[in-house]
């Protein structure tokens, strides 16, 4: 297919409607687009899975792309999870004391998320693998237990209603509430929200 042909229509889509919309129209994975806030993503499949990336580096269709072996970008199942548990790994959010609203601040990280989520979401769906997110909200330990818990859950909560994509097929989310980090040095660390992948 002729590259602006596939890349045109596609390039402001969702990921995932992409994904179905190319299967339709073509009764096969052939070309997948990835919608990136900075660079589109053009993924070219062959029939033994070998999948080429090539990151468009203008906004011009016509410009020049970079072909990149995917498999060294996004390995095969087994060695998959501990690349994108490191991308999730980052993604560490902190709240002040009592509170469950994510500061200001985070909101462009709460939306990298949402971007990591989507391509983790789409690359499951190019390998047929299966994985799922646990969200851990987690408070310090001054409140009482009760308290605790459930400033914990609200935080997990916060991200499963608001701050992750919904209706993807392959990713189930699961909260998991947690008042005890040993990874924190003081209170205020204690106070976070952090992610963690299962494979299925």
């Amino acid at each position: 297919l002729h590259l602006d042909f596939t890349l045109r229509p596609f390039i402001s889509s969702d990921p995932v409607i992409v994904l179905r919309t190319l299967e339709q129209k073509f009764g096969k994975q052939e070309e997948l687009v990835i919608n990136d806030t900075v660079n589109p993503i053009l993924i070219t499949g062959f029939a033994d899975k070998e999948w080429i990336m090539e990151v468009k580096r203008s906004g011009i269709l016509n410009q020049s792309y970079v072909p990149v072996d995917i498999s060294k970008v996004w390995p095969m199942e087994g060695k998959m999870l501990p690349i994108l548990q490191k991308a999730l790994d980052t993604m560490r959010f902190q709240f002040g004391f009592a509170e469950t609203a994510l500061n200001p601040v985070d909101l462009p990280r709460a939306e990298e998320l949402k971007n990591q989520v989507i391509r983790l979401n789409l690359a499951c769906q190019i390998m047929d693998a299966s994985f799922a997110i646990t969200v851990i909200g987690r408070a310090d330990a001054v409140g009482s237990p009760e308290q605790n818990r459930i400033y914990a859950a609200n935080r997990a909560n916060l991200f499963l209603t608001k701050y992750l994509p919904a209706g993807l097929d392959r990713i189930k989310f699961i909260g998991e509430p947690d008042t005890a980090d040993p990874k924190t040095l003081t209170r205020e660390q204690e106070r976070t929200v952090t992610f963690k992948l299962i494979k299925n």
